[in-house]
């Protein structure tokens, strides 16, 4: 059977449901099979409305959606964006296909027409994300070029990802995280972090970061490009602003996907030194987990040691566990039920630090996620 591949306009949150917006839903649930295909209920998913939403960061990024279509159905698509979190020599893109299209070459012609389009926006390297299991007992296993973690060798993404020579730079740990919490886990990692944190206070929020604290928040979320393990690629740290948190904020909200966190305050300052985030999906059809994303965890250098980072995630669980419906209602506009079965992250696999806060707190090793690159020559 012949299929056509063709570029996909990316509707406006409001209007995914449309009848015009049916090829780009086929395109996001598609995108949303193959995680869930390599990483199960930890996979991070996301609704049709906020993968449009989350299209419309116009903070210099440059998104682009593409689909093969045969017979009337998708599938396989291409899904991306260039000027990747500010870095204007970096485009990132998901390649995916369908199972039962898969080595028909689908793929090889939607990784040639992102590339041109990576090419056309002026990416100098082209970022590849590969969601996989945890490679089995006994089977082979590929080791990225920074040397911290392994993949599964004959996983399908890592077959492709070699037959189009790509180089595999590192790869992130997915965990995930049952809730509720248990109750003495909480209490007790609650005790430790304040145990060594005596001069900070702690606050949380749902929706928007507070007014006094928002310029803090995006300097911390800056540092992510710099104190990241990322291999031997080397992000520019982007330019984050007021301004471009609560863009971020708007278009979380618009795609029914809200923002949650937490930050420590260093008293003497009163300046927010440390944070974390998730992401809330509450639109996910029924029948899928809900898994909350947790995002940026970080404490500014200057203040390690204290056991922030530790202290902010317990302080996010606890805002978590209170959620109501209406205080989701008064930061979306909807009666939604704030419904989360899990908590789910991501660490670079060298990232033993915040691996070991997350054990402590129940998250669990579930899956990978895969980044290779190429340059675009």
């Amino acid at each position: 059977m012949s299929y056509a591949i063709t570029e996909v306009p990316i509707p406006e949150p409001g209007a995914v449901e449309e009848p015009q917006a049916k090829q780009f839903r086929a395109v996001s649930r598609l995108c949303r099979d193959v995680f869930i295909e390599g990483q199960g209920a930890d996979a991070h998913i996301q609704s049709d409305r906020s993968q449009a939403a989350h299209a419309r960061n116009t903070d210099g990024n440059s998104w682009f959606a593409a689909a093969a279509v045969a017979a009337g159905a998708v599938v396989g698509f291409a899904w991306g964006n260039a000027h990747f979190d500010g870095s204007p020599e970096f485009a990132w893109f998901q390649v995916g296909v369908d199972p039962a299209w898969r080595r028909r070459g689908l793929g090889r012609e939607l990784w040639a027409m992102v590339k041109d389009r990576a090419r056309a926006e002026g990416a100098k390297t082209l970022l590849v994300d590969v969601p996989c299991p945890l490679p089995a007992p006994g089977q082979p296993v590929l080791v990225p070029d920074d040397g911290h973690g392994a993949a599964p060798a004959d996983w399908p993404g890592v077959l492709f990802a070699q037959a189009m020579g790509l180089k595999f730079d590192y790869l992130e740990l997915t965990s995930g995280l049952a809730l509720p919490v248990p109750e003495p886990v909480l209490a007790q990692a609650e005790a430790d972090a304040a145990a060594r944190s005596a001069g900070y206070s702690l606050v949380a929020w749902f929706g928007h970061v507070p007014d006094q604290w928002v310029e803090d928040f995006a300097g911390l979320e800056a540092r992510l490009g710099a104190d990241a393990p990322s291999g031997d690629i080397q992000f520019q740290v982007a330019p984050h602003t007021a301004q471009h948190m609560r863009h971020w904020e708007d278009e979380a909200i618009a795609g029914l996907d809200p923002m949650l966190g937490a930050g420590a305050i260093e008293q003497a300052t009163g300046r927010m030194v440390a944070t974390t985030w998730l992401n809330l999906p509450l639109d996910l059809p029924e029948g899928l987990t809900v898994a909350a994303r947790q995002n940026t965890t970080l404490v500014a250098p200057a203040h390690r040691g204290h056991r922030l980072g530790l202290a902010v995630k317990v302080a996010a669980l606890r805002h978590l566990a209170g959620l109501t419906t209406q205080q989701v209602a008064d930061v979306v506009g909807r009666p939604l039920p704030p419904r989360v079965d899990r908590v789910i992250t991501q660490n670079a696999a060298a990232n033993d630090s915040m691996w070991s806060i997350n054990q402590r707190l129940g998250f669990r090793r579930s899956g990978i996620d895969l980044v290779w690159s190429t340059p675009l020559t």
